[in-house]
């Protein structure tokens, strides 16, 4: 995880620039910055990405537009002391633990399941490859 969050702390400001100077939105240029930075992620010889992730929160302000993106459970609060208003809450979090966010995954082809469950599959996985290679 920790090294996850570096990688995404020192590049994605600078592909989310990069897209930007490209004529990119600013929806478009967050998340192809997102896409990059998870391809970059994958192929890291540093990154075990199979088990490993991070979170993150992109604001991006332009002129009186406000637009958000993240991925994972962070979080963006938003507040202010001069108007003496309540901080709200302008996220929702990627967190498995809602039934919503699980049929979502679902909806787009992923599969939810329990590390107990994976660590099963990936065991039976391992012994099926080693059997096939022992023939």
């Amino acid at each position: 995880g920790g090294r996850c969050s570096q990688l995404c702390k020192s590049t994605i400001g600078d592909l989310y620039e990069e897209q930007l100077t490209k004529g990119r939105t600013t929806k478009v240029a967050i998340m192809n910055a997102h896409i990059e930075t998870h391809g970059i992620m994958t192929k890291s010889a540093a990154i075990n990405a199979e088990l490993s992730g991070t979170t993150s929160v992109i604001a991006s302000l332009n002129r009186s537009s406000l637009t958000i993106a993240y991925a994972g459970d962070s979080a963006a609060i938003i507040g202010s002391k001069s108007n003496r208003r309540s901080p709200m809450l302008l996220t929702n979090s990627h967190d498995l633990s809602r039934p919503d966010e699980v049929a979502r995954i679902e909806r787009k082809g992923g599969v939810v399941m329990s590390t107990e469950e994976y660590d099963k599959i990936k065991g039976h996985m391992a012994r099926k490859n080693s059997k096939s290679l022992a023939r």
